[in-house]
């Protein structure tokens, strides 16, 4: 099934769009790119807080419900380690 959708977008992005032999597909691929890297990011937020949690287990550092709530936002939001 596909679906016909209106965009505007930036001139250097039309531009690249217009050299393309397939519009639809490239923009597909790309947008399927970007949902991609979005699922890298959240796989990797998770596994953060995974490790941060080993870590203040291992140390003693939170107790259990500091512990959940801090790797919950880590989870949610990220990290800068």
């Amino acid at each position: 099934m596909t679906v016909k959708l209106s965009v505007s977008l930036p001139d250097d992005v039309a531009a690249w769009l217009a050299r393309q032999r397939n519009v639809s597909a490239a923009v597909a691929d790309a947008v399927r790119a970007q949902v991609g890297a979005d699922e890298l990011r959240r796989s990797k937020r998770r596994q953060d807080a995974e490790t941060y949690a080993q870590h203040a287990r291992a140390r003693g550092l939170l107790g259990h419900d500091e512990l959940d709530e801090a790797t919950s936002a880590i989870s949610a939001e990220g990290c800068g380690w």
